[in-house]
């Protein structure tokens, strides 16, 4: 009976005990002959007829009374004389064993027909059906030795062997209904050299023991033997106490006995007792058991003979339990060898992924990882070609690399992804080309090589796809799986045949650990590059936010600028021009030196609405060729001025300039760019410097960005100026020295021309102010251009 899939154990044990159920039951003269010779009251004339009525029957019953030792020979002819010589008991045993053996030979016949069996009758091709019956007649007839030799047992020796007859009947019934999977459990049973039973319910669902007590109510067998069938073979002390318990021990010592001897066949590999185990708690002798091998193996004989299973004389039976014996030897022996050998491979395979392990580093990237697989792998198939083509996960260029015959890195090279003709249809990954195709993985990455590190000498290849849930190698690629889109490593090698030491299954191990590996490192990198693509997001983030408060900052003092000029524009304009008129027509000094002052506090607050303007709401940059040595010249000219005109007096601080005739043109904005250096000077000759002023004007590298750089020998910058340096009306110096503009509004016209300011300073060393400007060169086919805030 084939099993559905994904049926639970329980029911499918069930569905399997219901087809017990359908098989045919015991023969009618059997069944009836049972519960006569139970009765307490049995009418021999009953049982005489029962039997006389089948002429089969009649024929085994006549020839067991002649054989029996009874002295009478040939004289025995009647069925009711051999009732009478053998005894009810016996008669019973001689019926149960006739009709039970012609039940499983006919087991086609009668009313049901087992429904697993299909129309040709099929059986197990495994199943040793002579070897069965005679493993049955071997424990039926030791068990009834032992009874007849150890009264102290209380069993009778016709009780035994029938329970020894029927006790495995079981496996015949499981046999019957489902072939195919008893051949499995078979096979499963040698191959581990196990107990059957724990075979048969990790396949079938059930073992033999529970078939056998379900086809005894089948049956509808007394209640000892039902127990015989079920409980058999299980550890004596541990059976429950019941009357017919020394039975069930007696049928466990028959059956180690004659496993022990290798009479028949029983399928099972592994009793897990021995036969003393067995023969301690029914205080069993060992000696006494082993005197009776003899007459145990002439009985097998006689009993074979009489049921028409062999002709074979008792000294055909002893050496067809040696031969089975050496049988069971030979299959040991390659047991323990196959053993041997998965361990040898198991070290082998070990000692590799140590070695390999031992190579691998949390931190190596995947690269380093790939050069230690192949180094693995030439260390195992032996040198060679060998070259790889790696893909980090879907979508990533694909690393091609070659190594030497050593395994070590020669060559690598980023190829593109192979794109399908339909520009509408996505490449696939290296992963998705193993899983539908292996040969078509194998020819793209041979490609890939091919066209990307091109060399001499290649030959056939074969192919390893490693990575998550790689399987086993095939020659052919066949049985290659990777699971999931996760990284891919293709590893090409030439090397051909079987390992050394080392089988398929040892080999996919040693893939596994490659594929695990690399996987490793792949994910290992993507979380660094994760990790930074987070930080650059979290600064990009923070500037933004920075640049956004101070957008929001400068477009409220832009709001509060336009204001405040439209409103003091008029008042100043009177205010600066009565002075004027005042300080032209009036003769007191003192009058014209108060108009003054009022016309320079006028002008101051111009110039402070003016720098606001252009912090808040800057202008257009209208970059045109320009030369650098005049507008560097022209902003230390204008810096100068105002430095006079603060303080009164001319700056006595020199001021160097460095610039390469080179340089020329630029393409700047020339007012706005004067104007932003003179702030930048400005501030350096009022940091009072010691000795000089250095203007530093050079290119930078491959780059070629314009450096612009003052120097000043002054007091330098404190940490907190240094972070707010370019914050409008910040100033260190005391209140009214300073309006605190004049590194803002650089900055801000700095960043008209898409440039850039930074200060780096030292307490008491001096300040360096460096613009940076990316795109400055002036070339002829570039049109002005008008550069927006």
């Amino acid at each position: 009976m084939p099993h559905p899939a994904g049926v639970p154990t329980s029911r499918r044990a069930e569905l399997i005990l219901q087809e017990l159920d359908s098989l045919p039951t015991l023969p009618s003269v059997a069944a009836r002959l049972l519960k006569i010779g139970s009765a307490e009251d049995a009418d021999l004339k009953e049982i005489i007829k029962l039997i006389a009525a089948d002429p089969v029957l009649t024929a085994k019953v006549l020839s067991m009374s002649r054989r029996a030792e009874l002295g009478l020979g040939s004289r025995v002819t009647t069925v009711e004389r051999a009732v009478v010589l053998l005894g009810l008991e016996a008669l019973q045993s001689v019926v149960l064993s006739v009709q039970v053996f012609d039940w499983a030979r006919n087991k086609q016949g009668g009313a049901a027909k087992p429904p697993a069996r299909g129309a040709g009758g099929e059986q197990s091709a495994r199943f040793d059906r002579v070897g069965f019956w005679r493993h049955s007649i071997a424990v039926a007839c030791c068990a009834e030795l032992i009874c007849a030799t150890h009264k102290e047992l209380g069993v009778r020796p016709c009780e035994g062997f029938v329970a020894g007859l029927l006790h495995d009947l079981g496996k015949l019934a499981l046999e019957i209904i489902l072939p195919q999977a008893y051949d499995r459990v078979i096979e499963l049973s040698e191959h581990r050299q196990a107990n059957i039973a724990d075979v048969e319910q990790s396949i079938i669902g059930l073992d033999h023991h529970t078939a056998g007590k379900r086809l005894a109510a089948r049956w509808e067998l007394p209640g000892e033997l039902a127990d015989v069938m079920w409980l058999h073979g299980q550890y004596f002390p541990s059976l429950p106490a019941m009357r017919h318990r020394n039975l069930i021990g007696v049928v466990g010592v028959a059956d180690a006995v004659c496993r022990e001897l290798h009479l028949g066949w029983s399928g099972n590999h592994s009793g897990g007792q021995t036969l003393d185990e067995v023969c301690a708690p029914l205080q069993l002798k060992r000696e006494k058991i082993e005197g009776l091998f003899p007459r145990l193996v002439e009985a097998v004989g006689e009993r074979c003979r009489d049921l028409g299973l062999s002709d074979e004389p008792t000294e055909q039976v002893m050496l067809e339990s040696l031969r089975s014996a050496n049988r069971r030897l030979a299959k040991l022996n390659g047991a323990v060898e196959r053993r041997a050998q998965a361990a040898q491979e198991q070290t082998v395979t070990l000692g590799a992924i140590a070695s390999f392990a031992s190579t691998v580093r949390p931190e190596m990237t995947a690269l380093e990882v790939i050069s230690q697989v192949v180094r693995s792998a030439a260390s195992v198939l032996g040198p060679g070609l060998y070259a790889t083509v790696y893909e980090g996960g879907p979508g990533d260029l694909w690393l091609a690399v070659r190594f030497d015959r050593e395994g070590r890195r020669t060559a690598s090279e980023l190829a593109e992804a192979v794109r399908p003709d339909n520009p509408d249809v996505h490449a696939e990954s290296l992963s998705e080309m193993v899983a539908r195709s292996p040969e078509d993985a194998h020819r793209m990455a041979r490609r890939i090589l091919d066209e990307a590190l091109p060399a001499a000498g290649a030959r056939d290849t074969q192919l390893m796809a490693l990575g998550p849930g790689a399987g086993h190698p095939d020659a052919d690629g066949e049985g290659t799986e990777i699971s999931g889109d996760g990284p891919v490593l293709l590893l090409l090698h030439d090397r051909e045949g079987e390992v050394k030491g080392m089988g398929r299954r040892a080999l996919g191990a040693l893939m596994a650990a490659w594929g695990a590996a690399v996987a490793g490192a792949a994910y290992h990198e993507e979380a660094s590059r994760l990790g930074e693509q987070l930080a650059e997001s979290n600064r990009v983030l923070s500037q933004t936010q920075r640049e956004l408060a101070e957008a929001q900052a400068m477009a409220r003092l832009g709001e509060l600028t336009a204001g405040a000029a439209h409103e003091m524009n008029n008042p100043l304009a009177i205010i600066s021009g009565r002075c004027q008129m005042l300080a032209n027509v009036t003769n007191d000094p003192a009058q014209r030196g108060a108009a003054q002052a009022v016309i320079e506090a006028a002008r101051r607050l111009d110039d402070l609405v003016s720098r606001l303007h252009i912090i808040a709401r800057p202008p257009t940059a209208r970059m045109t060729k320009t030369n650098l040595a005049e507008i560097i010249t022209e902003a230390i000219k204008r810096a100068r001025e105002q430095a006079s005109r603060k303080s009164g007096r001319p700056p006595a601080v020199p001021i160097r300039v460095s610039l390469s005739e080179k340089l020329l043109p630029a393409r700047l904005d020339r007012e706005l760019m004067i104007q932003a250096l003179a702030e930048i000077v400005i501030n350096a000759i009022e940091s009072r410097p010691r000795e000089y002023i250095d203007v530093r004007v050079q290119t930078d590298g491959p780059d070629d960005r314009l450096l612009i750089q003052v120097t000043d020998t002054g007091c330098g910058m404190s940490d907190h100026a240094l972070e707010h340096a370019m914050d409008p009306f910040f100033s260190e110096k005391p209140a009214g020295r300073q309006p605190g503009l004049g590194l803002a509004t650089a900055w801000r016209l700095i960043s008209l021309h898409g440039g850039v300011i930074k200060l780096s300073s030292e307490k008491d060393v001096g300040t360096t102010a460096t613009v940076t400007l990316p795109d400055w060169r002036w070339r002829e086919s570039t049109a002005p251009i008008a550069r927006a805030a």
